[in-house]
């Protein structure tokens, strides 16, 4: 295999695309939700925004961390699911 610049650009969205996936299935696990609804509280996130820009290699971390890391600084989000 020949790696290039494209090849590349093309594993880290990959990457991206895995992790947010991991991350909505860890939120639809944790908390009881449907994929539909785990998705609407991704997408709404600051997280989401972050992995999308890149923000801080933030999308090279484990999706438990940020799960996490999302209920800790964005309560907001699970506010209506107790």
């Amino acid at each position: 295999m020949i790696v290039t610049e494209q090849t590349i650009k093309e594993l880290e969205t990959l990457r991206k695309e895995h992790l947010e996936s991991d991350i909505i299935s860890l939120i639809s696990d944790t908390y009881g939700l449907s994929p539909a609804q785990s998705m609407n509280l991704y997408f709404s996130s600051r997280l989401c925004t972050d992995i999308a820009e890149g923000k801080y290699g933030i999308e090279q971390l484990d999706a438990h961390y940020l799960v996490d890391d999302m209920h800790r600084y964005e309560p907001e989000l699970f506010a209506d699911l107790k």
